[in-house]
């Protein structure tokens, strides 16, 4: 949840950034404050209310034959005599960065909650400073309505319904008409709505200078609002004498409206005296704010789907995690976000999952075990182990799924009772798994309670036979392409595999060879059972703006060309002394085939 709320807030920042520089440029000198007070509204609005639209589309792909046929009429393709050189897939190193990057953005996290409880205690101890003046002040009904006096009130100013003065205000009455027409026009039109909603949306975007800086330009605008009033009926040089009478070195409340501070003075009276704004050049600057205000809302909340390939990609997944999967939970979306998996899972009636991650003398017996075991059966010498967690010895096979026991020939190769100190350490490790992989990808899960954990009291090691992509639970760890004995390979070869995912890519016709990257390079891991998995592109994209838009338009074509015809057609896994194994690849696309 909380890091949720800070990624809702960083979005916010950069729209409120962003458009209020908008504003800045497009709205300089200009004198219809009524306008200005609503574009600085609608763009407090919009930080708000953009960071939290999801509106889903589905994106086609380009091409209108299924991407499968139009696979298979190119694998029938005769191959050009001479393929690339420069593809090339490399080995991808691996680094404790990963997990390094965890703990530095819980830190970052925490550090950003800290600042919002700081700002909501300066927003409540104001607001509340604010309401004890009125509540222990007096009120004045010999100058006007709504007037309260207090010891504390050192200046004019005005908040809500209701204006302040000096318990001792010694002020002529022209003077006074003045400041009490000013404070009104705050009153009237409402003003203290507005700081109240910048304050609280200041609390939540402490961290970027934007935030602050508008609600500094919301209370100038009000002051010009104000005097823009008063000068009906009075002219600038009494108005002027007025303001430097009363003018005041620094403000007290932030929430409140000062009659004259003398950090804005200057610009207030020289505001009086600057020659009014078009309304052609005021209705110009607002459409362009509104039209960046659109083009923002469009890149904030719209993102696509390739229906098909999700579906594709997750029933793969299903087949080679053996975990749960349901309307509300699938252990193959965690694995393909992530690229982890625990070492089994354990399911409760009518409660739900849980992860198992084994403790290391665990995990050292089973491996032992493993490697000592006759794994030939019925003259098949290849089986996947999995971990099971009962209550008693009389094994349901309820986890693996009692309809899929006699075809796939489950067989219980060893059962370990647990001890209450065991379970207590399992538990805690389950915990922290869940809290690190599976609350990223099911924020509202909820794992089972510590109570109904230790009602298991055996852990099962089960083996199946002909598995369809078989691997050892030990085989959790990604290794090098430069570590493994063979490398993983797609299916019909490197040049065809790449012919395949180039072909469809359709390149900006605006676009030239000479301005792609001299090198494209992607990086993904091919795990035990074939699938491709955290796919992510390395190559930097350098140039105008508008030519790395075409480039990444591209460049995101061959992404989802990478995984299509990987789960057409799949890749041979790594082995390591036999087994088969996850392997980190990179790979380098050539960037004549697009």
């Amino acid at each position: 949840m909380p890091a949720t709320i800070f990624i809702y807030a960083l979005k916010g920042a950069l729209v409120l950034s962003f458009l209020y520089l908008i504003y800045r440029l497009v709205f300089r000198q200009n004198t219809h404050y009524h306008l200005k007070r609503i574009s600085l509204l609608a763009i407090l609005i919009a930080a708000v209310v953009l960071p939290a639209l999801e509106v889903q589309t589905e994106i086609e792909a380009a091409p209108t034959e299924p991407i499968a046929n139009q696979i298979d009429t190119i694998m029938d393709m005769a191959l050009p005599e001479q393929a690339p050189q420069e593809a090339t897939v490399e080995p991808a190193s691996t680094s404790d960065a990963e997990f390094s990057s965890v703990t530095w953005s819980e830190a970052i996290v925490y550090l950003y909650l800290a600042g919002l409880i700081v700002s909501l205690l300066i927003f409540f101890y104001q607001l509340s400073s604010v309401l004890y003046l009125i509540a222990a002040g007096d009120t004045r009904h010999d100058l006007g309505r709504k007037l309260i006096t207090h010891r504390l009130i050192k200046h004019p100013f005005s908040f809500w319904k209701w204006t302040f003065i000096p318990e001792a205000f010694d002020i002529s009455p022209d003077n006074w008409t003045i400041i009490h027409e000013h404070e009104l026009a705050h009153l009237r039109q409402a003003h203290s709505i507005d700081l109240l909603l910048a304050s609280l949306a200041k609390c939540f975007l402490w961290f970027t200078p934007a935030s602050h800086y508008l609600q500094k330009s919301l209370r100038d605008n009000h002051e010009y609002l104000a005097d823009q009033q008063v000068l009906k009926n009075h002219n600038i040089e009494e108005y002027s004498e007025t303001l430097l009478t009363v003018c005041l070195q620094a403000d007290s409340i932030q929430l409140t409206h000062s009659f004259a501070l003398k950090s804005n003075l200057s610009k207030r009276i020289n505001q009086m005296n600057i020659r009014k704004t078009s309304y052609l050049r005021s209705g110009i600057a607002a459409c362009i704010l509104l039209s960046f205000t659109i083009l923002i809302a469009t890149q904030v909340s719209l993102y696509g789907q390739d229906t098909q390939e999700l579906e594709a990609k997750e029933a793969t997944l299903k087949r080679a995690m053996l975990g749960p999967a349901g309307p509300g939970f699938s252990a193959a979306d965690i694995y393909k976000q992530t690229g982890e998996f625990p070492d089994g899972w354990v399911y409760f009636r009518t409660k739900g999952f849980s992860p198992i991650v084994l403790l290391e003398n665990q995990r050292a017996i089973l491996e032992a075990f493993q490697k000592s075991s006759e794994t030939s059966i019925e003259g098949q010498s290849e089986r996947t182990y999995h971990i099971a967690f009962r209550k008693s010895k009389n094994l349901e096979f309820f986890d693996m799924g009692a309809h899929e026991l006699k075809e796939n020939k489950f067989r219980t190769e060893l059962i370990q009772e647990l001890s209450v100190k065991e379970k207590i350490e399992m538990y805690e490790l389950a915990k922290a798994w869940s809290d690190k992989y599976i609350q990223k990808v099911y924020p509202d899960f909820e794992l089972i309670s510590e109570l109904d954990f230790m009602e298991k009291n055996y852990l099962v090691f089960q083996s199946q036979l002909n598995p369809v992509n078989p691997r050892k639970y030990s085989v959790k760890t990604v290794f090098k392409s430069s570590e493994v004995d063979r490398l993983p390979e797609p299916v019909g070869g490197l040049d065809r595999y790449l012919k395949n995912v180039t072909k469809y890519a359709e390149k900006d016709p605006e676009l030239d060879l000479a301005d792609l990257p001299k090198k494209i390079e992607f990086e993904f891991t091919i795990d035990p059972g074939g699938n491709m998995v955290m796919v992510s592109l390395k190559t930097k994209v350098r140039g105008p703006e508008t030519t790395q838009d075409r480039i990444y338009d591209l460049l995101r074509q061959v992404n989802d060309n990478l995984i299509k015809v990987s789960n057409v057609y799949g890749w041979q896994p790594g082995e390591k002394e036999g087994n088969t194994v996850a392997t980190k690849m990179r790979l380098t696309i050539p960037k004549e085939l697009l």
